[in-house]
């Protein structure tokens, strides 16, 4: 599907192709929005930015690094709005939006399998999501994420390296009272 060319990729090309790919789609957004619903909404949003995309008349030449790079601008961008709505909320709104019904051990047992993860930098996640996670080549990852090659192998150098430094820290070194938007994400 990778050698799909502009005259054959059409909305039926897109609907073909995203019934094979909506999986991974969602794998990386939901990973770098840290919450499957939030990675939903992301993979909902490429969607909608392909086929206006298309509509529009868009040369696609590589369509599967394509519907990637899309992803990975509309999960930076729902990363900047929530940087945004992060900044705008008090901790008297954060308390409204509890969920009391919730059991405390499944918030502390989801808390502590994202904390590490959630810990690196954009760039280090997306790096590390696209390159071990869902297998994309270097080239891939560097087109998707719209960086260069050394930036690429950088973050995912020192993505590796902490995610290694973190799962050898001790427990409680390594299990830290999230900040308010983190818990609110996982609740």
């Amino acid at each position: 599907m990778n050698a799909m060319t502009s005259s054959k990729f059409d909305r039926a090309a897109l609907e073909a192709m995203l019934a094979v790919l909506r999986p991974k789609l969602h794998r990386y957004a939901a990973r770098m929005a840290g919450s499957v619903i939030d990675g939903e909404d992301i993979v909902q949003e490429t969607v909608l930015k392909a086929l206006q995309a298309l509509d529009g008349g868009a040369t696609v030449e590589r369509a599967e690094q394509w519907l990637f790079r899309i992803a990975h601008n509309a999960a930076q961008d729902h990363l900047r709005r929530r940087q945004r709505e992060r900044s705008r909320m008090t901790e008297a709104d954060m308390t409204q939006i509890e969920d009391p019904s919730g059991s405390a051990d499944a918030r502390l047992a989801a808390a502590a399998s994202l904390r590490s993860f959630m810990r690196l930098s954009v760039a280090q996640r997306s790096a590390v999501i696209l390159v071990d996670v869902l297998g994309l080549s270097l080239s891939e990852t560097c087109e998707v994420a719209g960086a260069t090659l050394a930036a690429t192998k950088a973050a995912l150098h020192r993505g590796r390296a902490e995610l290694r430094a973190l799962a050898a820290a001790p427990e409680e070194v390594a299990v830290r009272k999230l900040n308010p938007d983190d818990e609110r994400r996982l609740r």
